[in-house]
């Protein structure tokens, strides 16, 4: 049975608090109480979670020792309901003498006021006041109800039932109980039955203070916080107490919960206190009376990962009495990179409650590092809380079920979730057919517009997201609809503005999901509100899903991490030595050919196939959920036999590879390893003779749906025609494959285990302009006319300055730079330079450019032309080109875009003889402003920065 808590002389607890603070009347702080009617026990009920929570954090007197109260209220039409929460490590229970009892320990004082009065004094009609401590027999039980006649004194300590109140906690009366992690302080107020002139009521307002002493040692009271008021007497003052407000209508529905993304994330932790369960993830439960503890020693740590990228502004710690001194908080986007952001370095802490408020990083991983301790025991943490801002809730999560697609989210990405907007009512004024149909995981209800191009159904998402994922569902029996369907995004919620993103050609042709990656959307950006519309049809819909990842908090800086990894393949076949593809191979049969398990020289695995005789292939038993958009393959081969290609035929419940159509990686004879990538529908055939006749090659992509196998014929054979000689080997001829990938884009096939191209792929490219020129004269004198806006100091005067350390990066197209050279030259050639950082961020390079000269800075002679083939994915490395022209005292480079739709180039350096000196001065043209606009970059770099770049490809 739960005991009694000691009710105190109120004129002894008064004389007690007699501090001169200097009041602070007037701060206004409220709290709604939820209709609900808990048991009053000392127990926390789930009705409480229906009730607004605040917690009592101003520091009347003394030091913050870390200790907190969350408060809340619940009323029905006869009572009013208090519950604290109090987390305590440390409780103190030596002083027995009743007026000292919530002074010297540990305890609360709850203040009421029914008439909500604004006097300076305790009006004994109406005004409330009790202490309350933790432990209750070992102290004289009196209680003083400063309301009507009352004075009550417990009988037997264990429930005391008065004519106004009655007050319980959550400990047991144990006075060699000196620690505990939680109790609950539980009161109820008889409020109808005491005077129903001031009975609950919707909209009633009553006058409240509750304050907390928290003593760490005998008769020094070591904190004092309260909820309203920072004076130390503020108990007997209800001019400057708070108010409850009695919620009225729905305000027994859940209270928004405060946002807790580390809440039931999985940790790893580097130890646990020796012969105890005090495990990591007891430090994200959502208890405070658990906790996580470490092993004796410095330097322990605990990681968190949060499951998702998130932005992370705000972090809350709550340690035990065995805290750390000195630590650091650091984030990070991979388990690769715990250490990316170094959010706080603590020295000499002397806290158990920590706050940490910062610009907000995007991160997955919050690790808390123990350098030292504060006791000789370990590490422990009671909860670690993580959100984006201090006051921030729980976002909108939708209905039970949604989503339901079961897709595979790419990296770094959630559900895209939030209010509702757009079109309530589909046709007919029917509810069930409006915009929540298209959101609520069920595919045979559905979304159902007025008519073409009338209504439509979104998300209001509270903050930006980049879509990297569309899953949608066309309604049954209406699939010819899904001709134009559509997903647009807009920052404006009415979508005056928008960006279409994605639109369907046709008509579905089954009752199925169909997934829509990044790399068809028209457009990669950053938007609050997403809809569905259809402007071409009736445009019905049976559920649509968006992922993507939030934008805020510094996109563009090395803040923002990977959505996705763009150089992962779609399908892959690695041969490794362990055998492990043994069980993939063959399964569905082979013919002719061997395989045996092996490594190169650098430790490589691979598999070498040799034949027994004609048409060798083998079946590889293969799994990829959606190879829609693979378009390119990457092998990697060394072949010393008298094969020319590898063909590879199969099988998909989309467009299926079967009969004699092919494609083709074509490969060497040297003996040595190489990497071939192929764009599939060059390579694509449709019969065994037609290999190299472009009239049969496919021009549509080329794998679609599911694939279940595919048949591999490691060996190929080109004829003396130029023709297929089909499966003519020799028993005993080899080849060795490394590895077979899939992609869908080159740029991804050409990152993918990149560090390996270089033994096959010599590069193009030079370390200096010098050796680029080749013993040609290297121009050095330019002068800068005029050019694009840069991004601060790099400017498209960089173009000419003779550093690779410096660059010319920008997002205004179309880029442009002019200079003046310090003569008259005969060109001969040109080379440009990549920059600091193309190799970890590829698509910068310009994909069309022009390189032009003149002899007076007004007419233009085009030297050179060309594309991002021009330039390798590298840093700092000088590329040459060829190009002559006469009488040239100008030079001007122009782009019109990049694959990431950013570009940079460090140097473009001309080749040529000095036929005369320009003595007269320099017109120089107005330059453009280099100024630093950081709101585009963010909006530019939250694409590009993602582990290499997202390229919009419009929708064929």
């Amino acid at each position: 049975m739960k005991k009694l808590l000691t009710l105190v002389l109120a004129a002894f607890i008064v004389a007690a608090l007699a501090i001169s603070v200097s009041a602070n009347a007037g701060t206004g702080y409220t709290i709604t109480a939820a209709r609900g009617t808990p048991t009053v026990d000392g127990v926390k009920d789930d009705i409480w979670d229906t009730a607004e929570a605040q917690t009592q954090d101003r520091i009347r007197n003394g030091e913050d020792t870390g200790t907190h109260v969350t408060i809340r209220f619940l009323y029905d039409d006869e009572n009013l309901y208090y519950l604290g929460e109090v987390p305590d490590s440390s409780l103190w229970t030596k002083d027995l003498s009743p007026a000292s009892m919530t002074y010297q320990m540990d305890g609360s004082e709850i203040c009421l006021s029914l008439k909500n009065s604004s006097a300076g004094s305790i009006d004994t009609a109406t005004d409330a006041w009790v202490g309350v401590t933790p432990y209750a027999d070992f102290y004289s039980s009196q209680a003083n109800w400063l309301v009507g006649s009352g004075s009550g004194v417990s009988s037997d300590n264990e429930e005391f039932d008065a004519e106004f109140m009655e007050v319980h906690t959550s400990l047991e009366n144990d006075p060699e109980n000196e620690t505990a992690s939680v109790y609950y302080v539980e009161a109820v107020w008889h409020i109808k039955a005491y005077n129903e002139e001031y009975a609950p009521k919707d909209g009633v307002k009553y006058g409240f203070e509750v304050s907390y002493n928290d003593n760490a040692e005998y008769n020094n009271r070591t904190m004092c916080i309260g909820w309203s008021d920072v004076s130390d007497s503020a108990s007997t003052n209800p001019s400057v107490w708070g108010e409850i407000v009695l919620g009225g209508e729905g305000a027994g529905e859940a209270a928004p919960e405060p946002a807790n993304y580390a809440k039931g994330a999985s940790v790893e932790v580097t130890s646990v206190e020796p012969d105890t369960t005090f495990t990591g993830d007891l430090a994200v439960d959502g208890d405070m009376s658990t906790r996580w503890a470490s092993g004796y020693t410095d330097d322990e740590q605990i990681t968190i990962d949060l499951g998702t990228i998130r932005p992370i502004g705000y972090i809350e710690l709550f340690w035990e009495a065995a805290y750390a001194t000195d630590f650091e908080i650091y984030t990070g986007s991979s388990a690769d990179n715990l250490q990316e952001h170094t959010i706080t370095t603590v020295t000499d802490n002397g806290d158990q409650h920590n706050i940490f408020e910062f610009d907000p990083v995007t991160a997955r991983y919050v690790t808390i590092h123990c350098s030292k301790r504060a006791t000789q025991w370990g590490n422990s943490l009671f909860e670690v809380i993580v959100r984006k801002t201090a006051d921030e809730v729980v976002s909108f999560v939708g209905p039970e079920g949604y989503p339901s697609s079961g897709c595979e989210v790419p990296d770094g990405s959630v559900i895209i979730n939030g209010e509702r907007i757009g079109l309530e009512e589909g046709w007919g004024g029917n509810a069930a057919a409006g915009r929540d149909a298209a959101f609520d995981g069920d595919i045979n209800t559905f979304f159902d517009p007025l008519g073409t191009g009338d209504g439509w159904a979104g998300i209001d998402a509270g903050e930006e997201y980049t879509l990297t994922k569309i899953m949608i569902h066309p309604r049954d029996a209406q699939l010819g609809r899904f001709m134009g369907a559509e997903i647009d995004g807009s920052n404006d919620p009415d979508f005056v503005d928008y960006t279409p993103i994605w639109i369907s050609v046709e008509a579905a042709d089954e009752f199925k999901w169909y997934e829509i990656n990044a790399e068809d959307f028209d457009d990669i950006g950053s938007f609050r509100y997403y809809r569905y519309f259809n402007t071409s049809n009736h445009g019905d819909v049976g559920d649509v899903e968006l992922y993507g990842y939030p934008t805020a908090g510094g996109p563009g800086s090395a803040a923002v991490a990977e959505p996705a990894d763009p150089n992962a393949p779609a399908i892959l076949w690695d041969f490794n030595a362990d055998g492990a593809m043994d069980a993939n191979m063959g399964a569905n049969g082979s013919n002719t050919v061997s395989w045996t398990a092996d490594k190169d020289d650098a430790g490589n695995e691979y598999y070498t196939f040799t034949t027994s005789g004609a048409d060798p292939y083998v079946s590889v038993d293969l799994s990829a959920d959606d190879v829609s958009q693979v378009v390119w393959a990457k092998a990697r081969v060394k072949n010393s036999g008298p094969a020319t290609a590898i063909e590879l035929f199969g099988h998909t419940d989309g467009r299926g590879l079967t009969g004699s159509e092919c494609t083709h990686i074509n490969v060497g004879t040297d003996g040595e390893w190489h990497t071939y990538i192929i764009y599939i529908p060059d390579e694509n055939v449709t019969t065994v003779n037609a290999y190299k006749d472009p009239q049969y090659a496919i021009t549509e992509p080329y794998w679609a749906g599911t694939v279940d196998w595919i048949r591999l014929d490691p060996m190929w054979q080109e004829g003396d025609d130029g023709n297929d000689a089909g499966g003519s080997m020799n028993d005993g001829d080899q080849i060795m494959i490394d590895y077979v990938a899939f992609f869908s884009s080159e740029e991804a096939a050409k990152a993918f285990r990149s560090e390996l191209d270089s033994e096959y792929v010599p590069s193009k490219g030079f370390a200096s302009a010098e050796e680029a020129a080749a013993g040609k004269n290297v121009i050095t004198g330019y002068e800068f006319v005029s050019g694009t806006n840069g991004f601060g100091g790099e400017g498209p005067e960089n173009l000419w300055d003779g550093e690779t350390s410096t660059k010319f990066c920008t997002n205004e197209f179309p880029v442009e730079s002019i200079a003046k050279l310090d003569g008259v030259y005969d060109i001969t050639g040109f080379t440009m330079a990549t920059a600091n950082d193309n190799k970890d961020y590829n698509g910068r390079s310009p994909s069309d450019w022009t390189i032009s000269v003149s002899a007076d800075g007004e007419n233009w002679t085009e030297l050179a032309k060309g594309d991002d083939s021009f330039f390798e994915e590298t840093n700092f490395t000088y590329y040459a080109g060829e190009g002559t022209a006469s009488g040239v005292t100008y030079v001007k480079f122009n782009a019109t875009t990049t694959p990431a739709n950013l570009f940079q180039v460090s140097e473009v350096t001309l080749f040529g003889d000095k036929t005369a000196d320009v003595t007269e001065e320099l017109t120089t043209k107005e330059e453009a402003p280099n100024t630093f606009d950081f709101g585009v970059v963010a909006a530019i770099a939250a694409v590009i920065s993602l582990g290499g770049f997202a390229v919009a490809k419009k929708k064929h």
